[in-house]
């Protein structure tokens, strides 16, 4: 059999490089970012609406990164099994392949090394949306942010890793592959770019970034395609009891780890609205506050209560809760707003992010920083 054509490094690289240079240019000279984000931004009610529990897109954004855990579970239990095996060596390598692309693409490279350190900020923190951030164009960095690359859509995209191990040997089954992965990558992206959670052109480079990982791997790391025409087929020797034991106990606590390690990365998010009357006759205001890891902003109201809008974006144990337990006491002219932040379960991972909203008559008679800065008071 003879190798495919299509299967050239330097000219799958140069495709996937010329790709991103012609789809990024809208979005260094135009604010194509601005204008498809804005589709899913309600502007009268100052939110995502995507983010609310029940909605089609919060459902991919909860599950759709499953196939990439499968994925790897999956190779792994291939790979245990090639050493009771005999003629699964070759299965064995394009295993390996498929956890170094989930392992380097989205785990090294996009929420490894950019997600925190290129500083983008994400739509739901800039100004245009409600937030305190300015707003960097497509691949300039910034000081503070997680937008780029999307972190979501890679463990999709990453995926495409299967089309180039299929290729070879059955062209049908590696488009259907195609396919799967990139309808995955883009619904995930759909789903992060409604919630507020990235630009498109940070969808698009999560995508390009997991491609460049992918050939690189297939190519250079592993050299799939000198494996893929090399007979593999030689036996193995047959290994013994206790050998079968410890490689089935070995396979029970990887897809236990992996069980767990899904579960921990289980996004629990929350969003809770609150409104405490003031009297009129009040005219001043202190602010007790309980809070650690929240970002917590002021705005003038004309109306005349204090709300709170309080939202967590959150990974942790499906059973992890919040919630914001507000009261006011009112003295005569004076008033005290106490606002707590309960939290439970296991959270690895967790972002706050407070809106109080005072009403305009009202004197606010304390200053009050946070862990994460000074919070303002916007009019």
């Amino acid at each position: 059999m003879t190798q495919r054509t299509f299967f050239s490094f330097n000219r799958v690289l140069l495709v996937l490089l010329l790709f991103l240079i012609i789809a990024s240019t809208p979005f260094w000279l135009t604010d194509l970012d601005f204008s498809i984000s804005d589709q899913f931004y309600n502007v009268a009610e100052k939110n995502w609406p995507a983010q609310d529990s029940g909605t089609f897109w919060k459902f991919i954004y909860t599950y759709g990164v499953i196939p990439g855990l499968l994925a790897i579970l999956g190779s792994i239990l291939v790979i245990i099994r090639s050493y009771l095996k005999p003629g699964m060596r070759l299965s064995r390598i394009k295993s390996w392949c498929v956890i170094l692309a989930l392992v380097l693409g989205p785990g090294l490279v996009v929420n490894g090394i950019f997600k925190p350190n290129f500083g983008r900020s994400r739509p739901y923190d800039i100004q245009r949306y409600g937030g305190e951030q300015q707003f960097q164009k497509l691949l300039v960095p910034g000081e503070k942010g997680e937008s780029f690359p999307a972190g979501h859509p890679s463990t999709g995209f990453v995926l495409t890793i299967f089309f180039f191990l299929a290729y070879p040997r059955n062209r049908k089954k590696a488009l259907a592959y195609l396919a799967g992965a990139m309808s995955l990558g883009i619904l995930l992206g759909i789903a992060r770019i409604s919630q507020g959670g990235h630009f498109t052109s940070d969808v698009l480079w999560s995508f390009g970034m997991t491609q460049i990982v992918n050939i690189i791997v297939y190519y250079k790391l592993l050299k799939m395609p000198e494996k893929e025409f090399t007979d593999y087929t030689n036996s193995v020797t047959t290994p013994s009891t206790f050998k079968k034991v410890g490689f089935y106990s070995a396979m029970l606590l990887i897809s236990g780890g992996f069980i767990f390690s899904f579960l921990a990365a289980y996004p629990v998010n929350y969003h809770q609205t609150n409104s405490s009357v003031v009297p009129v006759s009040a005219d001043t205001l202190t602010l007790d506050l309980s809070f650690k890891n929240e970002d917590i902003h002021l705005y003038r109201s004309s109306i005349p209560s204090v709300s709170i809008d309080y939202l967590v974006l959150a990974h942790g144990l499906p059973w992890s809760r919040f919630l914001a337990q507000p009261s006011i006491i009112i003295d005569g002219k004076e008033a005290t707003y106490r606002l707590v932040i309960h939290k439970s379960g296991f959270i690895p991972e967790y972002r706050g992010r407070i809106k109080l909203f005072i009403p305009d008559h009202i004197k606010i008679i304390n200053n009050i920083t946070s862990e994460k800065g000074t919070i303002l008071d916007k009019r």
